[in-house]
């Protein structure tokens, strides 16, 4: 399997160096983005996008992957600009300026520029943030991706996780066990169709639900996604707050007891 992949990558790359011999009188033409496919399969580096409706629980997810609280959340909507976390043996955090300039920041600065409460419209003009993590989850090259929530009360939230979905390698998508899936959510799935059909479905916040509760939810979003065409091997069942506590406080019992493992 890894051979193929080795071959598959330098049968990719040498099609990028192709292109780009023949586009060399065409300045401009897919620059940027053969340029970023290229040093991805070079780094063995890809995004994995966490997508969903606002408050379905998506930063504590990522920062229960994580076991830190390094992404700031919050009861409100919060999460108001695209942040990416990837690996680094020291702690960093770069902000992306919307000029093109960038600057390095501590860790606990980042809600001034990546939160809706602390940014309200990206008054800042960030374009995205980046943490630099030495977490073993992100050592082998995934890239994760926060991004705001769909349908909040804010339309630019919207409009940015959208505008990030021409990155996105694959997509956890995430809902939530105590309502079935939106109309919202429909919509950004028919989107992220044509992007991936790489797609893990995982139902958060079971911790509020009984077992049959959570039996019922699980066969009706199942059935609502399968009638929208996606093959649905499985939607995972957690609770991202309790893995979190878990985590934190070393508990092993109660991080099985999550889901998130």
């Amino acid at each position: 399997m890894l051979d193929e992949f080795v071959e598959h990558k330098k049968e990719i790359l040498s099609v990028i160096e192709n292109i780009e011999d023949l586009s060399k009188n065409d300045a401009g033409i897919g620059d940027g983005l053969l340029a970023m496919v290229r040093k991805r399969l070079v780094t063995n580096s890809f995004n994995l996008v966490v997508l969903g409706q606002f408050k379905r629980g998506k930063t504590t997810l990522i920062n229960s992957l994580i076991g830190k609280e390094v992404l700031p959340s919050s009861v409100v909507q919060l999460t108001s600009i695209v942040t990416i976390l990837r690996f680094s043996q020291e702690i960093r955090c770069i902000i992306f300026m919307e000029d093109g300039s960038e600057r390095e920041i501590s860790v606990e600065e980042l809600p001034r520029y990546v939160t809706e409460k602390e940014n309200p419209g990206n008054v800042r003009r960030v374009r995205c943030a980046i943490i630099e993590y030495p977490s073993p989850f992100l050592e082998a090259g995934m890239m994760l991706v926060d991004t705001p929530g769909v349908g909040s009360t804010f339309l630019h939230n919207t409009e940015t996780t959208y505008g990030f979905l021409d990155h996105l390698d694959a997509a956890l998508f995430l809902m939530s066990a105590d309502v079935p899936i939106s109309q919202v959510e429909k919509e950004l799935l028919d989107t992220i169709k044509d992007s991936t059909q790489k797609i893990f479905f995982v139902l958060n916040k079971i911790d509020n639900l009984t077992s049959n509760e959570m039996e019922e939810i699980v066969a009706f979003n199942k059935q609502v996604l399968e009638e929208m065409g996606f093959a649905v091997h499985k939607i995972w069942p957690i609770s991202a707050r309790e893995a979190l506590k878990a985590k934190i406080i070393n508990n092993d019992v109660q991080l099985l007891q999550s889901g998130l493992l």
